[in-house]
């Protein structure tokens, strides 16, 4: 969200209905695929703008609550290029892994006051990004959407695209009294994608 007073409306909103915000979760869409060389410089600064200083300014706006009733769930929602960058997702690759250090970092400063800070990695899920990108890559490869998907389905495990169902379930875990004892972690949920050990 780049507009910063609809987030603080939302905020303001929750605030006054409830006294506070237990639980922040932040999801931004992507910014645009390209290649270092290919991106204006403006390009890396709207995607700073929509991946990072978003969750700053609202963590700052929602901690100080956090902190006095000694319990907040912070959960981000980044990618599987935060392990795996992916080629042609510099914008992405580069803002969301900066997320994941500041998560990791916060992680260690508000851990005294009950509040966990966790980052969720999705693969690839049915979702309109999702198949907004098949579709520009199935343009620059000539092909189909459908035998890209497929191409792309052969990398996975389990050879499927995610529910988004599966990773709201996961999400709820981690924002749940269940989860007191996850924080500063990364946790990939992709199918069995990443070929990384760590």
């Amino acid at each position: 969200m780049r507009d910063l007073s609809r987030l603080d409306a939302w905020i303001d909103d929750a605030l006054a209905a409830w006294g506070g915000v237990d639980i922040y979760f932040h999801n931004a869409g992507g910014p645009p695929p390209g290649s270092f060389e290919s991106l204006p410089e403006e390009a890396w600064e709207e995607a700073f703008g929509l991946l990072l200083r978003p969750v700053i300014h609202a963590v700052k706006r929602v901690l100080p609550g956090m902190k006095q009733s000694r319990w907040g769930r912070i959960l981000n929602l980044t990618s599987i290029t935060v392990k795996q960058p992916s080629p042609d997702l510099v914008l992405s690759n580069s803002f969301r892994s900066a997320l994941v250090s500041l998560a990791k970092t916060l992680a260690g400063e508000v851990g005294p006051y009950g509040i966990t800070v966790n980052n969720l990695c999705p693969g690839y899920f049915d979702t309109e990004r999702a198949r907004s990108l098949l579709e520009k890559r199935a343009g620059a490869a000539g092909g189909e959407a459908e035998k890209v998907r497929e191409g792309l389905l052969r990398e996975v495990p389990l050879r499927r695209m995610g529910d988004p169902d599966e990773l709201g379930a996961l999400a709820a875990f981690l924002c749940s009294e269940k989860a007191s004892y996850v924080t500063g972690a990364t946790i990939l949920i992709d199918g069995g994608l990443y070929k990384g050990l760590m």
